[in-house]
Parts: C-alpha cells; structure tokens; sequence
C-alpha cells in the first residue's frame, strides 16, 4: 500500500499486509525524480496490495528480505489530499519491478503474479496468486484432523513460495509432509520425550524475541551432551514446533542465534545428523526461517561448512549470516534484527540471563499444555481418504521375550 502523507515532498509510506488484516509500517528510503518515486525499502518476503484492492503481487526479492519496488505517482494525483487515511484514489499503479520474477514466473506492469502456459509457447499467462492457492488446495485431495488444520491458506503459501509457486510441485512436498506428520506426529512430542537432549542448554527457544515480535530460537553446538541420532532429531522436531506455536499472529518465521563460542571439529554432527536434519528443516518446515545470525564461527568451522553447505538449498543458504564479535558491522546487522538490551551477554548483548534446564523444563511444561490444546480437537491426522499411511501404535512398555 502507497499513502501520500507529504504531497510538497511527495513521500510516501509502504506497509506490510499481514494475515490478519493489520498494516504494518515499513519506513522507505526516498529518491524523488520528478513524479516518480523508487522504494529502496526494508520490504519482508510476502504478498504486498501495491495497486488496486484486487491486485495481489508476490514481489521477487534481491535476497531473502529486500526487494524493489517502483511507484508513478498518476498525473495530477500529486496535489491531491494527503489525509493519513487511506483511499482507494491514493493507490498507486505498479510501473516496474526488479528483479525478475523467479523462474518460470513473470509479470506485466500492473498485471497479477503470472505463470508461463505450457501450451501458449512460453508465453506469459497471468495468474492470480489466489487461483494458485485454490489450485494446491484442490490438489491436496480432501483433508481432515489435523491435516486440514495444518494446511491453512499460510501453510499453501509457504510451500508455493518453497516450490516457486509450482502447483505441481507444491502438492507432492504438500503431501510428502503430510504423510511424514501423519506417520512421525511431530505435535505429539512432549518434554519428557526429549529434556535429556536439552540439559546442557544446547538449543532451546529464547525468552525474548526479535525486534519484530518474532520467535528466537538458540542453538550452541558446543553444547551437544548426546550422540543419539533420534534423540537429536526428536528434539530438533520438538523445538521447531514449540517455536512455531510461540510465533505471534501475523508472523510465520523464526530468527536463529547459534553461538560458535567454543566449537572444534570434535564438535561437528556427523553426516547422517546433519543430512537428517536438513531433511526435516528443508522439506517439512519450508520458509519458517526468517534469517539465522551464526556468531564467532572458528576458522576450522569453514571447512566443515563447505561439506554441510551443500545440503542447503541457495536461498537458505541466503538467510545465514556469519557475525564475529570484533566485527562492527556484522554487530550491526545483528542489533539491526535484535535490541542489544534483550539480547544475551554472550552475543554481545546487555541481557545477563543464563540458560537454566530447571526454569526451561517448566516452560516446556506449560507449552506442552498449549500444544496440546491447539491439536486436541483434531485427533486425526489424515492425509487423504485415498491416501492414509499407516499409523502403529506406540507403547511406553517394552517387554522382553523369554527365552
């Protein structure tokens, strides 16, 4: 959304759109060339209203969280009111939007997110993100229990843009979670399934957040205290659903501080770990990560990056950031995402708190009552009537055979 609040300066605001109908300001850099205006905002990786009401334009970012935008300001619009109240005679028309669109994707000024036909020889048909969203949502098949709750409109959303906005593609990653949640049930770990994993405060979610509201998630892998590659992996489920149920509405990432604060190669999770865990990460928690601060990686850390590096895809890849304490800039980029006030001493932030396994295992305790009550209602976890994996019963009791 474009609003006019100075018409002699002829600035302009962008807002977010956020799910729930809340507008979100997002200041913007100004570069006034007689009526046209360049955004060289701050500008999230999400659907923005940027013309008319009925214009839904997914915008292509640079990197995972800026995009341009260009804005003409319509002839004679420009001494028009500059009432802080929106109007539908303040929305401005889309006149260029760089970079390109991902592949496969393309878009005419004006026009709605738009996909290439097979059948029109490559050329551009649009395509209403909405209508994608009806498609992957028809192509799921019927859902129930928990699978339908899981696939909210936000979910469809995720998984296109983790798909580039391929239907096709989207339905079998869509599907593949589904059947993984049906068969792991994710939602059903409770702390006492995994505190073990956590006593050494190894990874565990913030009592703060970033400055956006957003969940912050910790993980010290100097920390590890386990070489179970379940319990591991259970854990790192666990974490990422605690995180995601703790998200504030309107938001559907998570931020990662991960301290390198005496790490060596004695350290580094075996191979399987870590395939595993990207697995889970990439294909069954697409765009949950908003952006990941790695602090005082080591030298030796490079190399074993370089061999973990390939398990991620590039735009992932995109989201980490390495941040070293002597570093101002890195520092800043930090700051820029978390106030130093809240953030731990250990980061280079002024908050003294400590990880305490005691004061983190009630927290968990009451989070499971939370996670338990948002999925109590669906006790099914069905895929599709005609695509239901089989669930085996598990028992706490292990009995040994006689011999």
């Amino acid at each position: 959304l474009a609003q006019v609040i100075n018409r002699s300066a002829k600035l302009f605001i962008v807002h977010k759109l956020t799910p729930n109908g809340r507008l979100l300001q997002i200041p913007p850099h100004r570069n006034i060339n007689n009526s046209s205006v360049r955004f060289h905002g701050f500008i999230p990786r999400r659907r923005f209203r940027v013309a008319s009401p009925a214009q839904l334009l997914p915008l292509s970012p640079l990197s995972p969280t800026f995009s341009w935008i260009s804005l003409a300001l319509p002839r004679g619009q420009e001494e028009k009111s500059h009432s802080p109240t929106l109007s539908p005679s303040l929305f401005l028309t889309p006149v260029q939007v760089s970079p390109p669109l991902r592949q496969g994707l393309s878009r005419n000024p004006g026009s709605c997110h738009t996909r290439r036909s097979a059948s029109s020889a490559g050329a551009p048909v649009e395509v209403d993100p909405a209508i994608l969203i009806k498609e992957l949502r028809a192509a799921l098949g019927p859902l129930s229990g928990r699978g339908e709750k899981y696939c909210d409109e936000a979910c469809l959303i995720r998984y296109l843009d983790a798909r580039n906005w391929n239907v096709d593609k989207s339905r079998k990653m869509l599907k593949e979670s589904l059947k993984w949640r049906a068969t792991k049930r994710p939602e059903d770990i409770r702390w006492p399934d995994v505190s073990v994993e956590a006593e050494t405060g190894k990874m565990y979610r913030a009592t703060f957040t970033d400055r956006e509201g957003r969940t912050v998630v910790v993980m010290r892998p100097a920390k590890q205290n386990t070489s179970s590659h379940e319990g591991q992996l259970q854990y790192l489920i666990y974490t990422l659903e605690n995180a995601v149920l703790s998200l504030p509405e309107g938001h559907d990432k998570m931020v990662w501080l991960i301290d390198f604060t005496g790490w060596t190669l004695a350290h580094a999770t075996p191979f399987k770990t870590a395939r595993d865990c990207m697995n889970v990460l990439q294909n069954h928690y697409p765009e949950r990560l908003s952006i990941a601060f790695l602090f005082n990686p080591p030298k030796v850390f490079e190399a074993s990056f370089k061999v973990l590096k390939v398990l991620v895809d590039p735009k992932s890849a995109q989201k980490l950031n390495f941040v070293y304490k002597e570093n101002d800039e890195s520092m800043k980029t930090m700051y820029n995402h978390i106030d130093p006030e809240v953030l731990p001493v250990e980061f280079g932030g002024k908050n003294n708190a400590v990880y305490n396994h005691e004061d983190y295992s009630k927290l968990m305790t009451k989070d499971d009552i939370k996670t338990a009550s948002f999925w109590a209602a669906d006790v099914n976890h069905v895929v599709s009537v005609d695509s239901v994996p089989e669930v085996k019963p598990q028992s706490s009791l292990i009995v040994a055979k006689a011999s």
